[in-house]
């Protein structure tokens, strides 16, 4: 089995998958240090069957470990551990048989994902609330529109419009213009004129007007008036 499957394996992946052999940069092997560092203040692990304590921003694995899962050979491993310390970004502990990597500035790190976090939900946020404007301000549009149904339409008489709102009253349903428009349409689905449909609606004690409703009663072609 190659370098390259034991990473693959270590990941989860198989090679079948659609991603390519690829070996960590330099850059991403450094972000695996970091995700892989405990982010608890304590955390005991066993080391070759011994209990061992890592601090916040520490981290152990075996060289051979760290290069099954970056694709690397071991040399280049160690190479770039002693790397990472010249430039200051690590320091390491081999007192209990196996390396223990403390990074340097691990809460900085930490930072700067939190930013990021944070930048992610401000973003979202801000989404959200430009949704909740929208439906809003729509829905002020749509009130807007129910608020002044109660002028009484052209083509009703002012004495029908009357007893129309009364009787709407009584049942505790406003009038708006969402109502008429409503009635206007299922009048001239029947054939009927608005005046008809409205006049027919009191009469009846109806809420509203349906077409249907008068054609199951056989008032289709005209009105029966009162």
């Amino acid at each position: 089995m190659s370098k390259n499957s034991y990473y693959l394996m270590y990941r989860g992946w198989s090679d079948g998958d659609c991603f390519a052999d690829e070996i960590y940069t330099e850059r991403e092997a450094f972000h695996w240090l970091i995700s892989n560092a405990v982010w608890q203040e304590k955390k005991e692990i066993s080391i070759k069957g011994n209990p061992i304590i890592l601090k916040r921003g520490q981290l152990s694995y075996a060289i051979r470990f760290m290069a099954s899962a970056w694709g690397w050979h071991r040399s280049r491993v160690a190479r770039y551990i002693e790397k990472l310390k010249k430039w200051q970004k690590i320091e390491t502990n081999t007192e209990t048989g196996q390396i223990i990597i403390t990074l340097c500035n691990y809460n900085k790190y930490q930072d700067c994902k939190n930013i990021i976090k944070t930048r992610n939900e401000t973003r979202a946020r801000q989404e959200r609330d430009k949704s909740e404007t929208n439906n809003n301000t729509i829905n002020t549009r749509i009130n807007t529109i129910n608020i002044n149904g109660d002028d009484c339409p052209e083509d009703v008489t002012p004495q029908t419009w009357q007893e129309f709102k009364e009787l709407r009253k009584k049942k505790k349903a406003p009038v708006t213009n969402l109502v008429i428009s409503r009635m206007r349409t299922q009048a001239q689905k029947a054939n009927w004129s608005l005046e008809e449909a409205v006049q027919e609606t009191v009469y009846r004690g109806w809420q509203s007007f349906n077409a249907d409703w008068v054609e199951k009663k056989g008032m289709r072609n005209g009105y029966q008036g009162m």
